[in-house]
């Protein structure tokens, strides 16, 4: 999976990732706060998407969390704090 774009406008964060052929995931989050990144290898080249999950913080903000992992580097996390997402699944044409 690489990240295909990353763009921040306003209180606007774009998230691009795409497995070359296959697919492409787009998230939009609107009311972005916050991007955490832990033990991140290469930020380009995530790695395999083990899971995601969304949540709810304590002041009402949405929390999403993908987890990656890198073969023998390890696991990264990120975690995307926003008051709002969405997404779009993108198949390649054939």
């Amino acid at each position: 999976m690489n990240v295909s774009c990353i763009g921040l406008t306003g209180e606007a964060l774009e998230l691009c990732l795409k497995k070359p052929g296959l697919v492409k995931f787009e998230f939009q989050y609107s009311g972005f706060k916050s991007l955490e990144i832990e033990n991140c290898c290469d930020a380009s080249v995530v790695g395999k998407w083990r899971y995601d999950e969304f949540r709810i913080a304590a002041n009402g903000d949405l929390i999403h969390e993908i987890e990656w992992a890198h073969g023998t580097q390890g696991l990264s996390t990120w975690r995307i704090e926003a008051r709002d997402v969405s997404l779009s699944h993108i198949e390649p044409k054939r």
